[in-house]
């Protein structure tokens, strides 16, 4: 699909235009804005939102569904 490095020199609309190729099942590796790596499996996009399953952001193996604006996936993810 791609790569996008450094979201802080981005725009919402690069990192959209990116992952609306995204089809669900689709995994997806970030690289945190705290540090580390997360991964997410996608399970939908639109204009607004990108919509995953992703595990342990509760620190105890949880799995949730989570909704991100773009702007809020570009500030949560640094690349």
């Amino acid at each position: 699909m791609g790569t996008l490095t450094d979201l802080s020199t981005r725009s919402d609309s690069a990192l959209k235009n990116l992952l609306t190729q995204a089809r669900p099942g689709d995994f997806l590796q970030v690289r945190r804005s705290h540090g580390g790596s997360h991964s997410m499996i996608v399970l939908s996009t639109s204009s607004t939102d990108i919509t995953v399953y992703e595990c342990n952001v509760d620190g105890a193996n949880g799995i949730r569904t989570a909704t991100y604006t773009w702007a809020d996936f570009r500030s949560a993810n640094a690349a």
